[in-house]
């Protein structure tokens, strides 16, 4: 496989910060797996995956470089590669497409890390878990997913028994092997009973009628093959007064083949299946107390999110967040005080990135001091 190289598009984004050296000249990478919201479409983001780094650059981290990747889900783009021919998923699909790449980075930064420094099996490869809105939910079930081949290739190992491929599609155990997931950041996260959000109970009812996805896909369809594509670009600009990449992200998945309705297709599923907390104390972070490693869970809430209820919001937070006094293991969570929507990377991205960029330095910050 070729190195991947920095780049900006609709399909995919990587970039790289640069870093700061001491004495030691012993660079440590690491590296964010970002996931969309829906739609999946990378190119609302480009905005503000630059300013993680250019915010990250300016933190001064010694002996650190920052990755950043992230890529559309299936079918929202053209230009994006088909998936199963082109079969329109639901959030488990999309689950299962995301993790599917992320293995792909993962495998490929690996082997890149290897031919760089040497063959060194204590040596994994660093990453953090970063999703916006429904991406939380699915980053979550990556870490549970990843969580659960560990165990099972520890168990296979401690049974003297050859490695084979476990579960949920994985292809390539020994890559996975050699990775650590320090973190996992939710932003405007919908991780729990969305359906009972402002905008979950407007629009759920529509979403459960059948062949809903299919029939307002087709009608915009037959709209945006009327219209030119220089007049729908105005008209989008007009009605959204977004700024001109996002609009011009918004006409491209207006017009693209299946997006409009792989949208409303996974929006229907995320109705039904992101209910109550699904995840066990073990993936909220209690396996910190049983292992020497631990992935440091932060989750950055809207005030006034129209995706997630301020009761169900509340809820979690009480259940499953860190309070003073309380286990270190236990998950950051906080509501933001800026008034940023839950869509932040179309006109906030440069304070949200200001506040994820402390994140990740918080993340690791304590990665490092664990090493010590």
């Amino acid at each position: 496989m070729s190195p991947i190289k920095p780049h900006l598009d609709s399909q995919s984004v990587y970039l790289v910060s640069s870093h700061t050296t001491s004495s030691s000249d012993l660079v440590t990478d690491y590296h964010v797996f970002f996931v969309t919201g829906n739609p999946g479409c990378i190119g609302y983001y480009h905005a503000f995956l630059p300013l993680l780094i250019s915010g990250f650059e300016d933190r001064g981290l010694l002996d650190v470089k920052l990755h950043v990747y992230g890529c559309s889900a299936a079918n929202f783009v053209d230009d994006n590669e088909k998936y199963k021919k082109g079969k329109i998923l639901g959030l488990k699909g999309q689950i299962e497409y995301m993790e599917a790449k992320w293995q792909d980075y993962v495998n490929l930064q690996s082997l890149e890390s290897r031919d760089r420094n040497g063959i060194d099996q204590r040596t994994r490869l660093k990453v953090v878990l970063m999703g916006h809105s429904v991406g939380a939910y699915m980053c979550m079930e990556i870490l549970r997913r990843w969580k659960g081949r560990e165990k099972e290739v520890s168990k296979q190992a401690a049974a003297g028994r050859p490695q084979s491929t476990i579960g949920e599609g994985v292809k390539d155990l020994e890559g996975l092997q050699g990775v650590e997931i320090v973190g996992l950041i939710g932003l405007w996260p919908t991780i729990t009973e969305i359906a009972r959000s402002p905008s979950g109970r407007r629009l759920g009812w529509m979403l459960r009628i059948p062949q809903f996805p299919l029939a307002i896909g087709v009608f915009v369809k037959v709209l945006t093959r009327v219209i030119p594509h220089s007049t729908l670009e105005k008209l989008v600009a007009l009605v959204t007064r977004f700024p001109k990449s996002a609009v011009k992200t918004t006409t491209d998945f207006l017009t693209s083949s299946q997006g409009v309705i792989q949208a409303l297709s996974m929006a229907a599923d995320e109705m039904r299946d992101i209910t109550k907390d699904r995840w066990t104390d073990e993936i909220w972070g209690m396996a910190a107390l049983f292992e020497e490693k631990h992935t440091k869970l932060l989750f950055y809430f809207g005030a006034a999110d129209h995706w997630v209820a301020d009761e169900v919001r509340d809820n979690l937070i009480s259940a499953r967040g860190y309070k003073e006094g309380d286990e270190a293991w236990k998950p950051k969570m906080w509501v933001d005080g800026n008034s940023i929507p839950h869509s932040f990377c179309i006109h906030h991205s440069s304070t949200a990135a200001m506040k994820t960029v402390g994140f990740l330095a918080d993340i690791i910050q304590a990665d490092q001091r664990s090493l010590r």
